[in-house]
């Protein structure tokens, strides 16, 4: 799931008439992008799972395991946002 580090491989290729400032830019906006990226993609999944856990804690007793795994892997996500943001 998640390691905890980020490995980052970044792959330029240079055309003659890009500069080292323009790449270089090019990277420092491709590493914004793909920080937003994950940000989007746990947010995404913590209002999909809040959502799943509504809806089983309106099913009573019989969607109690499920909601209970549900509010644990809630608990996950956001302490790996937490760690992530760090």
């Amino acid at each position: 799931m998640y390691s905890g580090c980020k490995v980052v491989v970044v792959v330029i290729i240079q055309i003659n008439s890009v500069s080292c400032t323009d790449s270089v830019f090019l990277i420092i906006a491709l590493l914004s992008l793909q920080e937003t990226c994950d940000l989007l993609r746990h947010i995404i999944r913590i209002m999909y799972l809040s959502k799943r856990l509504h809806s089983q804690l309106q099913g009573g007793t019989r969607e109690i395991t499920k909601a209970a795994q549900s509010l644990n892997e809630l608990g996950w996500c956001s302490l790996l946002s937490v760690h992530a943001s760090i």
